[in-house]
């Protein structure tokens, strides 16, 4: 048993340099300091939504009351065959405000049925320079168009990626993990690309110019995928102009979503999130990926031996330790723009939920089919 503990302590430290390596990254990604100016640039902000009725009216809110010049901005909200009352939503909230520059792309008349379709029309449809892209189920603050024209004025960069952060409530322990894991997502996709090894990044808050898109041809070889019309984009754009992928890190940049609020819902859109690992990430992507996975199924499996008296519990609790404390320090320094104080101390006791989640979906995300917004999917 001792072979198989020293292998799992290890992994633990290996995975330890991974999070120190994302730190230094973060820590790396200047906090981004110009001063918006009305520039004149034309963006079209692409919302596709399915079955949003309950969150879509947040969410165009929000981008109706930008600081933006709204002569110079537009909302499409592409409507991806939804089954609820999200297209009423939408014709609502355009009655209500008709000297915005909003509109809705139905496109059940159109014969799409997919994300990826959906913002490839809307692109097409567009005569804007850069496109901007949201979730219907997220906000943004009044100057989130305004940081990323200034950002892209100021980098010239034809792939911008934004921060996303979760708003948990305190004292909700499923969604006090998304608000922890989604931070560090965050910080991987910054790190990834500070250091010239993109990673991720998150349809929620990005951004890119029409030229680059048309340039590297949209998502074509990508449609069956139903997840990675993100990072697939991101990826496409840095092997043809790796000094134009960058990310934004600023407090407007960031999109807010609210947590999932059952198990059932989180662990299928982590099963959603695991099938596009072999399709859309980087080799180095889904070699920590897999890191990940191994050091959690290695520690359930080293406690399970501890349990059963077959091992010595200094191993699990000195493996533990390595994981947990890189973690925290990890997160110390997402803290303030994250405001995750309120959530550090569920750390510790989510360990052995994490790693369970982990293990379930890196098992049977390959295999089984799950429900996304209505429709039967199947990962990968």
């Amino acid at each position: 048993m001792i072979p198989f503990a020293l292998f799992v302590l290890l992994i633990t430290l290996m995975y330890s340099s991974f999070l120190f390596w994302i730190r230094k990254g973060w820590q790396r990604t200047d906090y981004f300091q110009g001063e918006y100016v009305n520039s004149g640039v034309r963006v079209t902000v692409i919302v596709a939504a399915r079955n949003e009725k309950e969150n879509i009216s947040a969410c165009l809110n929000s981008l109706l009351m930008q600081d933006y010049d709204e002569k110079y901005y537009e909302v499409v909200v592409a409507d991806d065959n939804s089954v609820d009352a999200t297209a009423d939503e939408v014709l609502k909230i355009m009655n209500e405000n008709p000297e915005k520059n909003i509109r809705i792309l139905k496109l059940e008349a159109l014969g799409i049925h997919s994300k990826k379709s959906a913002i490839s029309y809307c692109v097409q449809q567009s005569d804007s320079e850069l496109m901007l892209i949201t979730d219907a189920d997220c906000k943004v603050p009044s100057g989130w168009i305004s940081a990323f024209v200034s950002f892209y004025l100021h980098t010239k960069a034809d792939f911008i990626a934004g921060p996303v952060c979760i708003s948990a409530e305190y004292g909700k322990a499923i969604a006090s993990l998304q608000a922890i894991e989604q931070a560090a997502l965050v910080s991987a996709s910054a790190a990834g690309i500070t250091f010239g090894k993109p990673m991720m990044c998150n349809a929620a808050s990005m951004a890119f110019t029409k030229k680059v898109f048309e340039k590297v041809g949209g998502y074509p070889d990508n449609q069956s995928q139903a997840s990675g019309d993100d990072t697939t984009l991101m990826m496409k754009v840095f092997s043809h102009h790796p000094d134009s992928v960058r990310f934004l890190k600023h407090q407007e940049a960031f999109a807010k979503t609210n947590p999932l609020k059952s198990l059932r819902e989180f662990i299928m859109q982590r099963r959603r999130w695991a099938g596009k690992i072999p399709y859309s990430l980087s080799g180095f992507t889904r070699l920590m990926a897999l890191l990940t996975w191994l050091l959690s199924f290695s520690l359930l499996i080293i406690l399970a031996l501890s349990l059963l008296n077959q091992l010595s519990w200094y191993w699990f609790i000195a493996s533990l330790s390595v994981r947990f404390f890189s973690e925290l320090i990890l997160l110390i320094s997402l803290t303030d723009l994250f405001n995750l104080r309120a959530h550090l101390w569920l750390l510790l006791p989510l360990q052995p939920f994490y790693w369970m989640y982990v293990v379930y979906t890196g098992i049977t995300a390959p295999f089984t089919t799950y429900r996304w917004k209505g429709r039967e999917l199947k990962s990968g």
